[in-house]
């Protein structure tokens, strides 16, 4: 049995329950889970000043992957964004889109803007592919497009270069759980060790992954996370993701993550 065989025979052991629910899930569905929500939206962020930092992934002109359905990556990256901003409004955080006007700023350039507006986290959104190997061909309004619904769900990925490493952690941790708790589940196929992936996987039930070689986090002198929202080549998934009502949903899981992280610091 080759490498990438066993990998895949331990992915489908550790995800087998990511798939047993959709992304859709209410927290309706799931009392006790609905209960430890309500009880993380309670806590307050009181510390004075807290900026967080939202990098909007990639830019009009590098829009990054193309979904299912050709739609570019930095339109779903720019709608959640907003959503963010006004959950993190809602609980009384302050945050600050570095690339507002859409600019194109380099990965450093992004760093830097949430040093200089003082802000305590970074957090920058992406929507989620798949290497090439795993794309098949489909025809979508008379288009042709490819697809993988191999994959679904969040990762969140940090920076060892980081001088905030442990508490990059920290935070990937809170979001994570704030995540799981509304029902999603994170994907593992970063880990697989193959050319483009073999990511090191921190941990694998919150989907968190060490990867020093992302220029956005490189060295970063605050908490800072990479969050790939969801994986926008899966057909089911990418509707989910186009429900403005699902987004909201995320949006409040990662807010909540972040008042909590706030409220431990």
């Amino acid at each position: 049995m080759n490498c990438t065989c066993v990998f895949l025979l331990i992915f489908a052991l550790l995800s087998g329950r990511a798939n047993a629910e959709p992304d859709s899930v209410l927290l309706e569905n799931n009392s006790s889970a609905k209960q430890d929500v309500v009880a993380a939206s309670g806590v307050r962020c009181d510390k004075s000043p807290f900026l967080v930092a939202i990098d909007t992934g990639h830019s009009p002109a590098k829009p990054g992957a193309t979904s299912a359905r050709g739609k570019k990556e930095y339109i779903y990256n720019k709608e959640f964004v907003l959503a963010l901003v006004e959950a993190l409004t809602d609980r009384g955080v302050a945050s600050y889109r570095i690339n507002a006007r859409e600019q194109e700023l380099g990965l450093r350039q992004r760093r830097k803007v949430a040093i200089a507006q003082k802000a305590q986290v970074f957090i920058s959104i992406h929507h989620d592919s798949v290497q090439e190997h795993y794309l098949k061909p489909w025809e979508f309004e008379g288009q042709r497009r490819q697809y993988c619904d191999s994959f679904r769900g969040f990762s969140v990925f940090v920076s060892g270069t980081s001088a905030q490493y442990q508490a990059s952690i920290a935070l990937a941790e809170k979001i994570s759980t704030q995540l799981r708790l509304r029902g999603d589940r994170p994907t593992l196929h970063h880990a697989e060790p193959i050319k483009g992936e073999n990511r090191q996987l921190i941990d694998s039930d919150a989907g968190i992954y060490r990867w020093d070689g992302l220029g956005v986090l490189k060295g970063s002198a605050i908490p800072a996370v990479l969050l790939e929202v969801g994986v926008i080549v899966n057909r089911e998934e990418e509707l989910n993701l186009q429900d403005p009502q699902v987004r909201r949903q995320k949006a409040a899981a990662i807010a909540d993550g972040i008042v909590a992280f706030c409220s431990e610091q």
